[in-house]
């Protein structure tokens, strides 16, 4: 028995620590990005990132703590992967070039076409 509960304490402390790890990585992946001048990030997302982060990992590991199920071992993981994620896609400018698209006037997709609105 004590070796199954110190199994299940080890694999929580390490979730525990990979989510506790990807926030200052996002931080640093974010600051890294803002300090190159490759995107258009302000300090409010440095913010909103980590408080995202953040609930994620707090409510992973309650139910980890509560369950004491081993797959939420791959928190720390998936944690990582949202920060891997986040930083590729701001690397290829998508939200950048979707910003040029609106202010060129360019319809968002849930709006009508111009054309259409002026045929009605």
């Amino acid at each position: 028995m004590k070796v199954a509960y110190g199994f299940r304490k080890k694999m929580f402390l390490i979730s525990l620590f990979l989510g506790m790890l990807a926030i200052p990585l996002a931080l640093l992946g974010l600051f890294v990005v803002t300090i190159l001048g490759d995107s258009n990030h302000s300090g409010l997302d440095f913010v909103m990132c980590s408080m995202v982060l953040l609930v994620f990992s707090a409510v992973s590991w309650a139910v980890f703590y509560t369950t004491k199920q081993k797959a939420f071992l791959f928190v720390g993981f998936i944690n990582l992967f949202c920060v891997v994620l986040f930083v590729f896609s701001d690397s290829q400018n998508i939200m950048v070039e979707y910003n040029k698209w609106v202010e060129r006037g360019m319809p968002e997709m849930f709006e009508p076409s111009r054309e259409a609105i002026r045929i009605n």
